[in-house]
């Protein structure tokens, strides 16, 4: 049968579907073991049921009657006892019934030898004069082969018609499936096997029955519209890969590039035309292409092709209308499974490039002379260029040096030529005293009134000399004698107390809250003086400048250590620094209140006593409104002088 006729027949004959067969086998094997399940189940159940029915007329033989029984047997009118007997003979679920007197034995119903269910009880007088006398007992029987024909003739009822249920709803399932699944499913597939691409017709539009469908749509429907989805996308993408052929041919036919392909022999199976035209290959069939070893004799391609991989870069040089012209080449190894089946590769003629390349290294070898010659003379003029920078360094120094010296005069000048002011006063007076004494002109008040002069002149004298003498100290002081002092073992802890107890009365004028945070078993080997000097300067630096329009001062100092140094962080919440003053701060002479008597050596004598004597690192953070903060990073064990010093940081 072929399968065109099977779909035919699967749109007719419900029974022709492989699937509704299937499907309702599946149902009838499913329906009759879930059917003799149940079934079996409600059996046992009613047999149980029956069995304890009969246990319980044989419980009320013994409970109810017994006592109707013992008052006739105790009567001795032994024919009431025997209708009484037959009478409960006639009770459901009784058969038989036996009572024993003493040797007699009354009985009724049909005596049953097996297949029974019996139960004995006793039979009881009871009379108020002599109590509970026991006089026979009672013996009663029901046939269990009634009960077990009963349950079996409702089982093989039950069977019966559950069979016959499921057959009419398997039938009626077959039916609904038929219409509702198989046929439009045939539909589908009739459809699927006519569809070409190439014309595509009209879209797949399902046959429905009104009596069987509802008006939704069902999944069969949506697989409908995802087959014409199918339909439509296979469509366009047959379009676009017919287009992108088109394209890769035109693009084939007018690239510079040569495309080519081998079978596993080498034999040239394809190649594109601008590769047949140029190696005169287009009159060829394509049986009668030769191998690439046979167009081109190339010792790197034949080795390329023989090694059955891909290959990349290279380059082969073949004879093309009496001139010479170079390719380079590249493949891809094809396999099918773990069998070599040929390359697919590409050859870039790259003559123009070759011959540029060439002529490039002949004007390559001619440039070597112009280059020696320019060497020489960039070696000349990197001889004089180094002399005049040297000689601008000099002249950096002297204006450093002069800008130095300039501070260095204007600062030791102002105490001098107040002290020289101060003398000529004192001068003048001296000679008025003598004039006026040689004259006998001298009176008390004018001897009071050049003494005074006098004396405020003295007192104006040795301030601005102590003045000028401090500052002659402190310019010492930048230079950081190396031997003015010896290095030695410390507790940064007890300099900082210390320090901190001599600065007290200057700290309290402005009511700064100093907060130090230190490590009691920090041990240095250094300078304990310069480690004083340095935190000093930064202590007097933000009284001096810091706290102008702070009104809650405060000062935080942090040491720690980390690895082999010390760190200091000192930091102030003051009126911090402006950005373009960041890099003059540790300059000489440089300060921003010098008309308030500060000399402007302060963070230098600090710079200079980190860098040069400590060995150490400064880190400087400054924003104007959010204090300043130096970080000060120091060996724990101060390096011998002719190390090599640490630089400053700015963080601006």
């Amino acid at each position: 049968m072929t399968l065109k006729s099977a779909l035919e027949r699967g749109m007719v004959n419900p029974l022709s579907s492989t699937i509704g067969r299937h499907i309702i086998l599946s149902m009838v094997i499913l329906s009759g073991i879930f059917t003799l399940i149940i079934t079996s189940v409600q059996t046992i159940g009613e047999y149980r049921s029956q069995v304890d029915h009969i246990t319980e007329r044989h419980n009320e033989i013994g409970e109810v009657h017994t006592d109707s029984i013992a008052s006739s047997m105790w009567a001795f009118d032994f024919i009431l006892l025997q209708k009484r007997l037959d009478s409960l003979t006639k009770l459901s679920k009784l058969d038989y019934i036996e009572v024993h007197y003493g040797d007699d034995i009354f009985t009724a119903g049909k005596h049953l030898n097996s297949n029974a269910v019996a139960s004995e009880f006793p039979i009881i007088y009871r009379d108020v004069g002599i109590g509970e006398q026991m006089i026979g007992k009672v013996l009663v029987k029901s046939d269990i082969g009634k009960v077990q024909g009963y349950v079996v003739n409702q089982f093989i009822l039950i069977m019966i018609a559950n069979g016959i249920k499921t057959l009419l709803v398997c039938f009626f399932v077959l039916i609904l499936f038929h219409y509702n699944v198989n046929r439009r499913l045939v539909q589908i597939t009739h459809y699927l096997r006519q569809f070409n691409p190439r014309h595509p017709g009209k879209p797949l539009k399902l046959v429905k029955k009104r009596w069987v469908f509802a008006k939704n749509k069902d999944e069969l429907d949506l697989l409908g519209q995802g087959v014409n989805k199918v339909r439509d996308d296979i469509t366009l993408l047959y379009n676009n890969v017919k287009h992108e052929k088109e394209r890769l041919s035109d693009f084939s036919v007018v690239a510079s590039d040569w495309l080519w392909e081998t079978d596993n022999s080498g034999n040239i199976v394809y190649c594109s035309e601008s590769m047949k035209e140029n190696m005169q290959l287009d009159t060829l069939s394509n049986s009668e292409l030769p191998t690439f070893s046979q167009l081109v004799e190339s010792k790197s391609l034949r080795q390329s092709l023989e090694s059955e991989r891909d290959f990349h870069q290279c380059e082969v040089s073949l004879e093309i209308n009496d001139n010479t012209s170079y390719l380079m080449m590249q493949a891809i190894a094809k396999y099918e499974g773990d069998k070599f089946v040929g390359y697919r590769g590409t050859a870039i003629d790259i003559s123009a490039l070759k011959i540029a390349q060439i002529e490039l290294e002949q004007l390559n070898h001619n440039l070597e002379k112009k280059v020696t010659d320019r060497t020489k003379a960039l070696e000349k003029n990197m001889v004089e260029l180094k002399a005049t920078q040297d000689q601008l360094i000099e002249s950096e120094k002297l204006a450093s040096l002069g800008g130095l010296v300039a501070g260095v005069a204007h600062e030791v000048n102002t105490p001098l030529g107040i002290a020289v002011t101060s003398a000529s006063i004192i001068q003048e007076a001296i000679h008025s005293l003598q004039l006026a004494f040689s004259d006998q002109t001298l009176t008390s008040q004018q001897l009071s009134e050049i003494i005074d002069k006098v004396l405020n002149g003295g007192e104006l004298l040795q301030s601005n000399l102590n003045r000028a003498s401090q500052l002659v100290k402190d310019f010492r002081r930048t230079a950081v004698d190396q031997t003015t002092e010896i290095k030695t073992n410390f507790n940064i802890a007890d300099i900082l107390r210390s320090l901190l107890l001599n600065l007290d009365s200057e700290i309290n004028k402005l009511s700064v809250k100093v907060e130090v945070y230190v490590d009691e078993d920090i041990v240095m080997n250094s300078y304990p003086d310069c480690v004083t000097q340095i935190i000093s300067n930064l202590i007097l630096n933000s009284l001096a400048h810091a706290f102008t329009s702070q009104p809650v001062p405060e000062i935080s100092i942090n040491v720690y250590e980390l690895e082999e140094s010390v760190v200091l962080d000192y930091k102030d919440n003051g009126c911090g620094v402006d950005k373009e003053s960041h890099k003059k701060i540790f300059e000489p002479f440089y300060t921003s209140n010098r008309g308030q008597g500060n000399s402007g050596l302060g963070l230098n004598f600090v710079f200079n006593m980190i860098k040069q004597k400590l060995k150490g690192q400064l880190e400087f953070k400054s924003k104007l409104g959010e204090g300043v903060s130096f970080t000060v990073t120091l060996p724990k064990v101060t390096p011998d002088a002719g190390d090599k010093a640490a630089g400053i940081e700015y963080h601006i």
